[in-house]
């Protein structure tokens, strides 16, 4: 179904918007352009997708026959779907008759004039999962030709079993607490462009956290919009409602990798509440974790539960190369069971027992055929941060030493032409 199609096609990462990078299943050595169609998600844009993975049966109706059968599932992803019809004539020269769209409650949610439609058409908005489309037109044979579908730009997110989070105030745990006011809310707004609407502006936000009193990270897919980021609104000690009202501004992003999901952003100032974490490397046997996160753009709430541990060692996320091939790191990555929702896209992944940071928690598994969620390890990332802050100009000294103990060489890189 949709649903399925959709998650291999957006898997990359998690960005979220109030209005969506690649799944990291290893693919095999004839498929690596399905993992590029991924990228489709990295910029927020009105998607076409298959009429075959929405219609149930029959993709043409008429006065008289079964109505076509459209299944979506837009539960989770929040999303609208728009269809193209196509009107033809079996006799004489006028249509006649409605062109009507019922949910699964059987509810009108849209009818048309079919003399308005033809010969083709697009509906507006539906928002139901599920719904049915049939005419009363006694000459006319309405045709699903294109499916549209909206797609925000965030990575699925998903719990692992039951959603287990907890306020830090709930979780009482010291280290978490601490390690937690190093972690912000990051949003921006910007312009999509929606084939029907033209241009709309809306408002995109993802968790990040400090990596040095002026930088913080978050993941590459949530700066899409490289420009925009720059004006963007830094939120620290967002741990209870309402939001705080002052916050800090970008002054610019730092630099960008696709292969780590990766984006460091300095700050215009310093805010009082900023806190730097520790860094440590992943042990190969699994860790007791907590995973920090704006929860869906609100104040931080922790994932905490018994199923909140690293598990095996994964490739990263799909890129292109420089020679235009497409490639992941080997083993620069790990799955891990806490739960996350949207706008965890950047969440710090902590070690229990001491708080420090051990992962960049940057992809979700709902829909895919994995189940557990993953991060970037930061060993490897701790290296990239150290080389682009160098070659970019940013201070890191606070916490150089550190970043240089947790620091250890990238996978192995694997391309298919």
């Amino acid at each position: 179904m949709l649903r399925f199609h959709l998650i291999i096609l957006l898997a990359y990462c998690s960005f979220a918007v109030f209005i969506l990078t690649p799944a990291i299943a290893q693919p095999s050595a004839d498929s690596p352009l399905l993992f590029e169609t991924m990228k489709v998600k990295l910029d927020p844009v009105a998607v076409l997708v298959p009429v075959s993975d929405v219609v149930v049966a029959s993709q043409t109706t008429s006065a008289g026959r079964p109505p076509i059968q459209v299944d979506v599932d837009l539960a989770s992803l929040r999303d609208w779907v728009r269809l193209k019809l196509d009107l033809s004539r079996s006799a004489g020269e006028r249509t006649e008759g409605l062109i009507k769209i019922f949910d699964s409650n059987h509810q009108l949610v849209w009818t048309a004039a079919a003399a308005t439609l033809f010969p083709e058409g697009w509906t507006p908005n539906l928002y139901s999962a599920e719904f049915s489309i049939s005419t009363t037109s006694p000459d006319t044979a309405v045709t699903v030709t294109k499916v549209m579908l909206w797609r925000t730009p965030s990575i699925p997110q998903s719990a692992v079993g039951l959603v287990n989070l907890k306020d830090l105030q709930q979780l009482g745990e010291l280290k978490t607490t601490e390690a937690a006011q190093g972690v912000v809310l990051i949003e921006y707004e910007t312009t999509i462009n929606d084939p029907q609407a033209g241009e709309i502006e809306v408002s995109m936000s993802c968790t990040g956290f400090h990596v040095a009193p002026r930088v913080v990270i978050t993941n590459a897919h949530c700066v899409s919009d490289r420009a925009a980021v720059e004006s963007a609104r830094v939120y620290f000690d967002y741990v209870k409602e309402p939001r705080p009202l002052s916050f800090v501004g970008v002054r610019r992003v730092v630099d960008i990798s696709e292969a780590f999901d990766a984006a460091l952003l300095e700050l215009a100032s310093l805010s009082d509440d900023s806190s730097v974490p520790t860094f440590r490397g992943l042990s190969s046997s699994p860790k007791q974790l907590r995973l920090v996160q704006q929860f869906e753009g609100k104040h931080i709430q922790v994932s905490f539960d018994d199923e909140c541990v690293s598990g095996s060692k994964v490739s990263g996320p799909y890129y292109r190369n420089n020679s235009g091939s497409l490639c992941t790191l080997e083993e620069i990555a790990f799955e891990h069971g806490c739960d996350t929702e949207n706008r965890s896209s950047g969440s710090a992944v902590l070690d229990s027992p001491t708080g420090a940071v051990v992962g960049l928690h940057f992809w979700g598994h709902e829909g895919s055929k994995e189940t557990l969620n993953r991060a970037i390890d930061i060993g490897p990332l701790a290296c990239w941060i150290l080389d682009s802050a160098d070659s970019q100009g940013a201070n890191i000294e606070a916490v150089r030493d550190d970043l240089i103990s947790a620091c250890r060489p990238q996978g192995s890189e694997t391309c298919w032409p």
